[in-house]
């Protein structure tokens, strides 16, 4: 499966109740530890990317420039079948929204609305629509269970992490397929399914500050998976 780029999404706040047992990562028992459920056959998804960079110029005024985009798709991986939208915008680009859908026999986009029209090539076009894939979000969840802090709801289990740490921007970093930054802070929460442990919820944001260059870069990752194991394939309607 192709590895993939990203997009960002604001998703609600994570609630977590005062009442709420919480326990250490780090006391978990390897027979007590949580296990992020991989067993996936389709799913929905929203996935969201913001890159924000925040600056002083030569003349001290204050400058931010961002991108963001925010897909949402219904996937079959095994499958290799993916269809959905993606809108994009930034300080430097014009808003557009892109809607895509994928298979190993044929591949087709829309641009703001337009005619579809045949992608060149299937496997970069299904990659777009998966940005980074379920089973990343899976080792990100298992990364920061053992590094951070787990909080037990009603229904959920909370994933929470907040600090500077080599080991993880190492990890994420190859996870991610993106180069390390020095002295990267982490804000991440997770939330998954009490039940059977999916992933519902993710908010990933990391922050670097070059006081050198005045600037600071921020990236956010936001997603959201619902409906697993129980959509159904579409065909493609072009009118």
């Amino acid at each position: 499966m192709n590895y993939k780029r990203i997009c960002s999404f604001v998703l609600p706040t994570v609630v977590i109740l005062s009442a709420c047992q919480q326990v250490s990562a780090s006391d978990h028992l390897s027979t007590d530890s949580l296990t992020v459920s991989s067993n996936i056959e389709n799913y929905h998804q929203i996935i969201s990317l913001k890159n924000e960079t925040e600056s002083v110029n030569e003349t001290g005024i204050p400058e931010t420039n961002y991108t963001y985009s925010v897909t949402e798709a219904t996937l079959f991986p095994e499958d290799t079948i993916g269809y959905g939208s993606r809108i994009e915008k930034g300080s430097a680009l014009t808003p557009s929204k892109t809607s895509i859908y994928g298979s190993e026999e044929a591949a087709y986009q829309q641009v703001n609305s337009g005619e579809w029209f045949p992608s060149a090539t299937v496997g970069p076009l299904y990659s777009t629509i998966e940005v980074y894939p379920y089973e990343t979000f899976v080792k990100i969840a298992t990364l920061f269970e053992q590094k951070g802090r787990v909080t037990e709801t009603k229904d959920a289990y909370v994933i929470s992490y907040y600090g500077i740490d080599e080991e993880i921007q190492r990890e994420v970093s190859e996870i991610l397929q993106q180069f390390p930054s020095t002295g990267t802070t982490y804000d991440v929460v997770i939330t998954l399914t009490k039940d059977n442990h999916y992933i519902q919820d993710v908010a990933f944001v990391t922050e670097v500050t070059n006081n050198e260059k005045n600037q600071t870069v921020t990236q956010e990752i936001k997603a959201a998976f619902s409906k697993h194991n129980m959509n159904v394939p579409k065909e493609l309607n072009m009118n």
